[in-house]
């Protein structure tokens, strides 16, 4: 008997060892040796990972993104052709995409660089006039790009000035187009000037320079700004009706010169504190010209700063694109003075 319980206690130790190495096999093995698959429907460059193991799907993800970079991109302007692959100006993050698709379950983001992407035209047979619209339709996905020269061209030949002297475009995301504006429930639509953020302090005596040569097409002399209630008021109507009606836009953006320069490109000045008395609707101002003062008008009495925009067609520049590529776009175009 004494033999036999002997065994059993035997047998019973390997149980429990098998069970506790297998727990711990399961816990410490790396990944490529767990059946581990994925189980939301997670889409990457038209892959389809569900179902696969995670040692399948990332080494899926992997090989195609190595596709993805080595793609060839074919540009066609007037009568020359260049031929590149998208690795020369993209920058992507292999361990950072891993992690955002399979461990945060959110699609990763690809920077492409504008300023490798000027360089890589800069440095082959096409002139350099074509490379914001190539870069354009890069980002739409398209590979077979044929170049016909936007209106924005012609003003690049000559650059944009920034419209306050000494200043530079911001780095805070919040103070370029596309940032969110809770209050309005909008979006930003140009660049502000705030002191802190562009290298020179902007009160209202800091003067407003036109950017380019152009016409007046609408300038506030006349103006009442909105009491702090009224503002307020408007801004509960706003986030009530989930947007910002184009009459209710137009009273934040306060005292404002609009110029148009030819081509279908306007430039907005916005939150003036004071206008050129002299200026009226028609005249024509010359690239440099003082034509106004920063202020806070239709604020509801924030912080000074200057708000302005450029327009071509109807579309502000940089609609839709992140932070990094509209501030590389706004130093394309323009030049400190």
């Amino acid at each position: 008997m004494v033999f036999k319980k002997y065994n059993l206690l035997n047998i019973s130790s390997r149980l429990v060892i098998i069970i506790v190495l297998n727990i711990l096999l399961t816990l410490f093995l790396p990944g490529s040796l767990r059946i581990v698959r994925i189980e939301n429907n997670i889409l990457f460059l038209d892959l389809s990972l569900k179902g696969l193991t995670l040692t399948e799907a990332k080494g899926l993800v992997i090989e195609k993104i190595r596709e993805f970079e080595n793609e060839r991109i074919l540009i066609n302007y007037e009568n020359m052709k260049e031929t590149f692959t998208r690795n020369m100006f993209l920058k992507i993050d292999l361990d950072k995409t891993l992690e955002d698709l399979f461990v945060f379950h959110r699609d990763p983001t690809f920077y492409y660089s504008r300023l490798d992407f000027e360089k890589m035209i800069a440095d082959s047979k096409l002139p350099l006039i074509i490379s914001d619209v190539a870069f354009a339709e890069v980002l739409k996905g398209n590979t077979i790009i044929n170049i016909t020269l936007p209106p924005m061209q012609v003003l690049k030949q000559d650059s944009l000035l920034i419209p306050i002297k000494g200043a530079i475009f911001p780095f805070e995301k919040a103070h370029l187009p596309n940032a969110p504006r809770p209050y309005r429930a909008g979006k930003h639509r140009g660049v502000d000037f705030f002191t802190g953020y562009v290298g020179v302090p902007i009160t209202t005596s800091t003067e407003i320079y036109s950017v380019y040569d152009g016409e007046i097409i609408r300038i506030d002399h006349n103006y009442i700004d909105m009491t702090y209630q009224e503002w307020k008021n408007l801004s509960l109507e706003s986030v009530r009706k989930g947007f910002t009606s184009s009459e209710n836009l137009d009273k934040f953006m306060g005292r404002q010169i609009h110029i148009k320069h030819g081509n279908g490109i306007k430039t907005v000045y916005a939150h003036l504190s004071w206008v050129r008395t002299d200026l009226k609707v028609g005249d024509k101002v010359f690239q440099g010209e003082f034509i106004a003062r920063a202020g806070n008008s239709g604020t509801g009495g924030s912080f000074t700063h200057l708000h302005f925009e450029i327009w071509i067609d109807d579309e502000y520049l940089g609609k839709g694109l992140p932070p990094e590529q509209v501030r590389e776009l706004y130093e394309y175009y323009f030049r400190e003075w």
